[in-house]
Parts: C-alpha cells; sequence; structure tokens
C-alpha cells in the first residue's frame, strides 16, 4: 500500500548524518552498478560508495545543472519507520518525471519496494511486509519492475508464509505482480504464480515486466516445462493471453514461434 512515513523527518535527519559521516571520511564512488537516463537529460544511478571501513551502495540523482543527490543509501534510515536499508537492488527504473523506483531489502530481511517522487522530494513506499498478512515475509532481489511517466509502477516480488499444512518447509513462498496505481494511491496484485493462465497452462513467474503510459503491464512467463507465455493486463480487459511458444505464427505459412 502507498504510504508516507511520519517519519520521514526524523529517517531524513538519520540519513543526512550517515551522508556526513561518509563525506567526513572521504567518501568516494568507488563502482558505479547501474543507471538509467530519461529525455530531459536527468540521471539516476546506483552506485558502491568507499567510506573508508564501509562500503555502502547507494542510489543517486544528477539533474541537469544540479549536484547530484542521494536518494537511499545502504545503512541509513528507511522511509518504513525503524527499519534501515539493507541492500539495495541491483537496478532501478526512472521515468521522465525524475521518479525513481527502487526495491530493497531492510534489516531483519524485510523487503520492500519504494518511489522517490520528484516533485515532492520525498520517499513512498509502495509495499512493505507489514501490507501482507500477519507473518508473511517479502522478497525483492530478485524482482521485475517498471514505472511510467504518470508515476505507475509494476513490480513481481517473492511472498513468503508460514507453512500451514504439514508436513511442508517453514515458509511457503509465491512470486507476485503488484500494480501501484499513482491516481489512487492503491497498490494491487494483478496476478500470482500458480494461477491459471488464460488459453491454458499455470502462471510460474514474472519476467520482462512493463508498463506503458495507460497503466497497461505486459510480462513473460513460463506456463508449463516446454511452452513460455506473453501476457498483458489492463483495468478494461484485465489479463490476456497473447501468444506462447509453440503456436503458429500467423501469416508466415503455419511456421512456429
Amino acid at each position: 500500500m502507498m504510504t508516507w512515513t511520519p517519519l520521514f523527518r526524523l529517517a531524513l535527519i538519520v540519513f543526512l548524518s550517515l551522508c556526513s559521516r561518509l563525506t567526513g571520511l572521504g567518501a568516494t564512488y568507488a563502482q558505479i552498478t547501474s543507471a538509467e537516463m530519461n529525455n530531459n537529460g536527468a540521471v539516476a544511478f546506483r552506485a558502491i560508495l568507499n567510506g573508508g571501513d564501509i562500503f555502502p551502495a547507494g542510489v543517486f540523482l544528477s539533474l541537469p545543472g544540479t549536484p547530484t543527490v542521494a536518494i537511499a543509501v545502504e545503512g541509513a534510515e528507511s522511509a518504513v519507520a525503524g527499519l534501515k536499508y539493507h541492500r539495495l537492488s541491483d537496478r532501478l527504473a526512472f521515468n521522465n518525471q525524475a521518479d525513481v523506483l527502487f526495491p530493497a531489502m531492510l534489516d531483519d530481511e524485510v523487503g520492500a519496494v519504494f518511489l522517490f517522487d520528484k516533485q515532492d522530494r520525498a520517499v513512498r513506499v509502495l509495499l512493505e511486509a507489514a501490507d501482507l498478512p500477519e507473518g508473511h515475509l517479502l522478497v525483492v532481489d530478485s524482482a521485475s519492475f517498471d514505472l511510467n511517466d504518470a508515476g505507475d509502477a509494476a513490480f513481481s516480488v517473492l511472498a513468503s508464509a508460514p507453512c500451514s499444512s504439514p508436513p511442508c518447509s517453514s515458509l511457503v513462498s509465491k512470486w507476485q505482480l503488484y500494480f501501484s496505481d499513482s491516481r489512487t494511491g492503491e497498490t494491487r496484485v494483478i496476478a500470482e504464480a500458480e494461477q491459471l493462465a488464460p488459453g491454458g497452462g499455470t502462471i510460474q513467474g514474472f519476467e520482462g515486466v512493463r508498463l506503458n503510459e495507460q497503466g497497461a503491464v505486459v510480462f513473460q512467463t513460463r506456463i508449463n516445462p516446454e511452452q513460455q507465455g506473453l501476457f498483458r493486463y489492463s483495468q478494461t480487459n484485465g489479463l490476456e493471453r497473447l501468444l506462447a511458444t509453440g503456436e503458429p505464427l500467423a501469416g508466415f505459412g503455419g511456421r512456429r514461434i
């Protein structure tokens, strides 16, 4: 659920304190691990810092004509009250409004998905473990995600629930695909692994998640051991199957994909 943390000001103070510590240690960029540029020339990037005895990763924003600013740094307080950034995603999503979408693992291996809102200069929590049923965990390390210019976001997460029907492992995990609507502030599940796929088969995960300006989401998934499927979700038509491997290719003499 998209929320504004009431402790954001406190988190910002702690965050600036860490940045001050890094500056005092003569922190430098040690490695740039990913970068995105929008149509206005703004750049968002993830970098590992060399702070002497600490080497945290951070997410940074560079706007034309202005100094580069840090959005999040490992070890600093996050927008989830009481939890620090522990491991920032290796990649991020960036739009033409200079908003930045980034998943992160927090203290105690708790996952969350964040959106830096350029206009409000603040970090929003789009989804955190507290939004799931009690006892569930949220893992975002291998998330696939995208962000459009309206500020809508689509992202996959691995939700783990305590085992309820022994014998089984202590946690039962399932991939879920979420859509966060910037107009309503609602974040909701639009598809999940193990559900029946339109046209046959079972959705097993989410790869290549992409989002257009109308809020439609496209993704790839394996629907059985031999087939991959391509699906689209829209608020108008729901979940639709576009094609699957092995199906005839229209207009090409019956050749198969």
